[in-house]
C-alpha cells in the first residue's frame, strides 16, 4: 500500500526565495538601527522607518496570499483525506472499542459475581447481616478479571470480613454498653470510634443526672461537707470557743443541737429543706 498521500512541489520554490532576500533584508535592518536619531536628523529617521514598514506591509500582504494559496489546496486535499481515510479508521476504531469495553464488561461482571458470593458465604459463617460488598472496597480489575482465581481480591475481602467479625467478638465482652456500641459500629465499622461516641454520650447523661440531682448553687461536694467535716458523734466539730463551721459560716456550737437531725442522716433530696431551717434560726 502507497502511504504517500501528497507531494508539495511549491513550498521548497517559495523558502529559496526568501533566503535569497535574507542578505539584502539584513544589510537594509544594520543600517536603518545604525542610524543616530538628533535634533536634525528626526525627520530623515522618520521617513526611514515608514518606508521600511511599507516594505514589511507588502511582504505581509505577499505571505497572506501565498498562505491563502496554499490552504486552499490543503483544504481541498483534506476533505478527502477525511472522506478516504480519517473516518473510515475512526468508524473502526470507535466500533471495536465498543466491543473490547463490552467484552470486557462482561468479563468483570462474571468476576464480581462470584467474587459476592464468596463475600456471602463469608459473612454467613460469620453471621454478619450488616457489611455490604461495596464496603469492602473491592475494585475488580482486568488482570484479575481475567485470573482463574482472583486470590488478591479474595484475601482483601477475607481480610474485612474477618476484620468486622473480631470487632464483633470484642463488642460482645462490652457488657451492658454492647448492644449501643454495635449500633455505632454499624454506622461507621470504626470501633474505637463507636466506643468513644457511647462513652461521650455515657458521660454526658451522667453529667446532666448529676446535675439535675444537685440543688441549686450547690455542687455534690457542697452536700457532703457535713460528713467530712463531723466528729465521732455525728455532729460537726468545733472551731474553738467561736464554734463550728458551716458552709455559711460559723455557727455557735449550741445553734447545732436544735438540728432536726445529724447532717450525715439527711438525704440529698432533703438538704435544700434543711438548709432553710439552719438559716431562720441563724439570722435574727
Amino acid at each position: 500500500m502507497d502511504n504517500t498521500l501528497m507531494k508539495v512541489t511549491q513550498l521548497p520554490v517559495i523558502e529559496e526565495h526568501l533566503r535569497s532576500r535574507k542578505e539584502q533584508t539584513e544589510q537594509r535592518v544594520a543600517e536603518a538601527m545604525s542610524l543616530v536619531c538628533t535634533d536634525e536628523t528626526l525627520t530623515s529617521v522618520k521617513n526611514i522607518r515608514a518606508e521600511m514598514n511599507r516594505e514589511f506591509a507588502d511582504a505581509e500582504t505577499q505571505r497572506k496570499a501565498i498562505k491563502s494559496a496554499i490552504m486552499e489546496k490543503y483544504d481541498s486535499f483534506e476533505s478527502v483525506y477525511r472522506e478516504c481515510i480519517a473516518d473510515p479508521y475512526k468508524r473502526a476504531d470507535a466500533d471495536l472499542k465498543a466491543k473490547i469495553d463490552a467484552t470486557e464488561s462482561e468479563i468483570k461482571s462474571r468476576c464480581e459475581e462470584m467474587l459476592l458470593g464468596y463475600f456471602r458465604e463469608l459473612c454467613a459463617v460469620n453471621e454478619i447481616d450488616f457489611l455490604s460488598f461495596g464496603q469492602t472496597g473491592v475494585k475488580v480489575d482486568m488482570a484479575s478479571a481475567r485470573a482463574k482465581t482472583p486470590k488478591k481480591l479474595m484475601e482483601q475481602i477475607k481480610l474485612k470480613v474477618d476484620g468486622v467479625a473480631q470487632d464483633m467478638k470484642t463488642i460482645g465482652t462490652m457488657g451492658e454498653n454492647a448492644p449501643e456500641i454495635m449500633v455505632e459500629y454499624k454506622n461507621n465499622l470504626d470501633l474505637s470510634l463507636a466506643i468513644s461516641v457511647v462513652n461521650e454520650r455515657h458521660r454526658r447523661a451522667e453529667e446532666e443526672r448529676e446535675a439535675g440531682e444537685t440543688p441549686h448553687g450547690y455542687s455534690s461536694s457542697a452536700r457532703c461537707w457535713s460528713n467530712r467535716r463531723s466528729g465521732p458523734a455525728g455532729r460537726p466539730e468545733a472551731r474553738g470557743a467561736g464554734g463550728g463551721r458551716t458552709p455559711h459560716g460559723v455557727v455557735p456550737r449550741d445553734r447545732y443541737a436544735r438540728a432536726p437531725a445529724p447532717f450525715e442522716a439527711i438525704p440529698c433530696q432533703q438538704w435544700l429543706s434543711v438548709r432553710m431551717i439552719i438559716l431562720r434560726r441563724i439570722l435574727p
